[in-house]
């Protein structure tokens, strides 16, 4: 399992709900 990876799909989630909550 690559941390790197799962850091970008974090942030990539944090960042669609973000743009949901706005």
């Amino acid at each position: 399992m690559d941390p790197h990876h799962f850091t970008q799909e974090r942030i990539k989630i944090l960042t669609l709900s973000i743009k949901k909550f706005i």
